[in-house]
């Protein structure tokens, strides 16, 4: 994934966590972890298992569609319908084009806001989003190609029991 992409994803983590694996949503309780999963997204990540390597595992499969059997999993990448989580403006980026980068980093992380993370309009914080993203990418970017020299993560051990409830 492009250092760009990677910064939008890590600044909405930040925006929805803080990048505390083991947080619940305030007030609700619905969300939890990295990505505050929810409802059906929670389950199935609380069945795979919670460790901080499932999370972002999980996050990957979710965001690529791959090893979907692994995870259990769903793909979850959309082009939102206006007013759904964007406020009545049209959004539209495939998810190839995330991942390739295409597109600055506001671009980028209100993409991976909307077609993945898909908070309420009104609770999205898109400015801060941005904001962490922009300061993430300033501190860890070194513009190397992705796909030099960054083997695949390994995936996390089947053998590891899975934490969560």
């Amino acid at each position: 994934m492009s250092e760009d992409s990677t910064a939008a994803v890590m600044g909405n983590i930040q925006m929805e966590s803080g990048f505390n694996p083991d947080i619940v949503e305030g007030g609700s309780g619905i969300g939890f972890g990295l990505c505050q999963w929810s409802y059906d997204r929670r389950t199935q990540l609380f069945k795979y298992g919670t460790s901080l390597s499932h999370q972002f595992y999980f996050l990957w499969s979710e965001l690529t569609g791959e090893n979907l059997d692994v995870t259990g999993a769903d793909l979850q990448w959309i082009n939102p319908p206006s007013n759904s989580v964007t406020g009545g403006a049209s959004f539209s980026c495939s998810i190839d084009d995330f991942i390739d980068g295409e597109g600055d980093i506001d671009f980028l992380t209100t993409a991976f806001c909307y077609c993945w993370e898909r908070p309420a309009p009104e609770t999205n914080h898109l400015e801060d989003r941005i904001k962490w993203a922009k300061e993430f990418y300033d501190e860890y970017a070194t513009g190397e190609d992705p796909e030099e020299n960054n083997p695949e993560p390994p995936e996390p051990d089947p053998e590891e029991p899975p934490t969560g409830g």
